[in-house]
């Protein structure tokens, strides 16, 4: 499994980086783990969305993370199935997240919009 920590200062790290073929396709997982709380915020409360771009197309792609029932440690875990959407050309591929928490009324009316980006890009190096 590959493994990216998100930081308390939004970057990416990969702790645990694994070899991804081209056009390989659920075998192997994307695992970010992220600290419970950010600024006092319960991370577990928001929708994530990773967004990356293709090494050789230029093409942006965009996929919502689902949060794991499994902790690592005291981090929350996302887990994402590598498919031939996200290894289908060779070469560095870019990556982000998003991470967005809405307030709601009593009426389910929007009140806030939290929104946390990390600010550095993380590139996966897939082979051919």
């Amino acid at each position: 499994m590959y493994t990216i920590i998100v930081g308390d200062d939004n970057s990416l790290y990969g702790s645990c980086k694994k070899k991804i073929m081209q056009r390989e396709k659920l075998f192997n997982k994307i695992c970010f783990l992220v600290a419970p709380y950010y600024n006092g915020y319960d991370m577990s409360q928001c929708t994530v969305t990773m967004r990356y771009l293709l090494p050789i197309s230029k093409e942006f792609k965009t996929e919502t993370l689902i949060l794991s029932e499994e902790r690592y440690k005291d981090y929350l875990m996302y887990v994402l199935p590598i498919d031939t959407n996200l290894s289908k050309e060779w070469g560095d591929i870019e990556l982000n997240l998003t991470f967005i928490m809405l307030d709601e009324d009593d009426d389910g009316n929007i009140t806030n919009q939290h929104q946390r980006k990390n600010h550095t890009q993380h590139n996966a190096r897939y082979g051919e």
